[in-house]
């Protein structure tokens, strides 16, 4: 087996080094930070201190009955508090670390794939998806709230799915069912941290196929598709067989409330393909543009494209000449069709076509969907580098692009991170951009008469204006 930990890599050394501390600038200063919304969930379904450990992990299925079940996440909970107890600097200090080992895991597993493909500066690319996406402002909502570590946990145990999976299919000997199961059990680990990671059942596929040159080979197609539809069926079967222990919903889809998302699917198709254009466009924007990761979006949020506005129609016409492209890069495996694939096979559930999505878009929901996106503009930076490099001014030009590019992330990752220090700071900040949402503004409300009541340093006028301020909102 082709080792990604002891290799003799300067680079590998530098990202273990650069990595946490580019980790402790930008989100050092959470370590201060108290508990924010959600985080509650988790928090106060632990057990008292008092009770024994197996008693408490007995409850590992108490906190599921009314939503998606996340056992690997509170696991991790329930063990922090054990030995440290319900301190938030804990939890935050946490956070930080299993992000730390996120990004150098990305940065492995991409050096392993990309090495494996045969690809030219390897270890460098690698090293730079891992830092685009440790600095991506986006994941900003993610690291510093503690209950959204459930998407780190998920994406970490989902990549070394992927690296087993590579494993398996390059293999021709009996120990590839040892990496096969090995595959299986940690996407399991992945999806029962946060159900999102779902979407690697058809991402490992389809990375097999652009790196594994005998993947669809004639004389193995056979052996291949049938190992993927094994693969998919158990992996299914063990989710819902295992889903059915706490009354399982997938983030409670079913029951979107319109107050959360105002989209209706009795509507015709053509209506819900605006409104998924315009859901793309702005999870493309995340990406693009450092702004607007409010915490809630929801009801009158946003001004929905319609099948009347010429938007959605240049949206699908660009997006179309795009996926021509696309899939002539596919048919000729060239990995720079990788990054973008995973961006919509990840972003491809939350585009609200078939399934309404609560709040209508989040920031969050496009954690897995940024690393494709990161390892599209890596591949992108190196390929301009690799033509332009014999130019004079090329190099300078492409270092000082990148290294702008890292500070401006760096900086707003920083900015919003420090939105999140408590909810009061949240709502000073997002609430104004957010006078529309019903659920943002009720949040608040309930969370100001909460304090007011059961609080005597807040029963004062300041707070009651809070509430009645939000209050009206709510019901405008």
């Amino acid at each position: 087996m082709q080792s990604i930990f002891f290799e003799k890599n300067k680079l590998s050394f530098i990202a273990l080094v650069i990595i946490p501390i580019l980790v402790v600038i930008i989100y050092g200063q959470t370590l201060n930070f108290s508990y924010n919304i959600d985080d509650e969930y988790y928090i106060n379904q632990l057990p008292e201190q008092n009770t024994t450990f197996f008693e408490k992990l007995a409850s590992i299925n108490q906190p599921f009955n009314q939503s998606d079940f996340r056992p690997v996440t509170y696991t991790t909970f329930l063990i922090e508090s054990t030995f440290f107890g319900k301190s938030a600097k804990v939890f935050h200090l946490f956070n930080l670390i299993y992000y730390s080992i996120l990004c150098f895991t990305i940065f492995l597993i991409f050096q392993f794939i990309f090495r494996t493909a045969k690809i030219e500066l390897a270890s460098y690319i690698a090293l730079l998806i891992a830092v685009l996406f440790l600095l991506h402002p986006s994941h900003a909502n993610v690291v510093a709230s503690i209950k959204n570590r459930e998407s780190i946990l998920s994406l970490s145990f989902a990549l070394w799915a992927l690296y087993f999976w590579i494993h398996f299919l390059k293999q021709t000997k009996p120990i590839r069912l040892v990496y096969f199961f090995l595959c299986i059990g940690i996407l399991l680990l992945s999806i029962f941290a946060k159900v999102e990671s779902i979407v690697f059942l058809l991402i490992l596929p389809v990375t097999g196929y652009f790196i594994v040159p005998y993947f669809f080979d004639r004389r193995k197609v056979f052996a291949t598709l049938i190992s993927v539809a094994v693969f998919f069926i158990v992996c299914l079967v063990l989710v819902f067989i295992i889903k059915d222990i706490p009354n399982y919903q997938l983030d409670n889809a079913s029951i979107v409330t319109a107050d959360e998302s105002p989209i209706d699917f009795t509507t015709s198709m053509i209506k819900r393909w605006a409104v998924t254009f315009h859901t793309f466009f702005m999870y493309e924007m995340f990406m693009i543009y450092p702004k607007g990761y409010y915490f809630y979006f929801g009801y009158d949020t946003i001004d929905l494209w319609t099948y009347k506005n010429i938007w959605p129609y240049l949206f699908g016409v660009i997006h179309l000449v795009f996926l021509i492209f696309l899939i002539a890069l596919t048919k000729k495996r060239n990995i720079y069709a990788l990054g973008p694939l995973i961006f919509f096979i990840a972003i491809f559930p939350f585009l609200n076509l078939f399934i309404s999505v609560a709040g209508i878009v989040a920031v969050r929901y496009s954690f897995i969907a940024s690393l494709g996106f990161c390892m599209a503009l890596a591949q992108l930076i190196f390929c301009l580098y690799s033509r332009l490099k014999k130019y004079n001014i090329g190099k300078p030009v492409i270092a000082i692009t990148t290294l702008s590019i890292l500070i401006l992330y760096g900086y707003f990752s920083r900015q919003r991170a420090q939105v999140w220090k408590d909810r009061v700071t949240l709502f000073n900040h997002d609430l104004p951009y957010l006078e529309k949402s019903v659920v943002a503004n009720r949040m608040a409300c309930t969370y100001y008469i909460d304090k007011y009541v059961n609080d005597k340093d807040w029963k004062n006028e300041q707070t009651l204006k809070k509430v009645i301020e939000y209050a009206d909102n709510a019901l405008k």
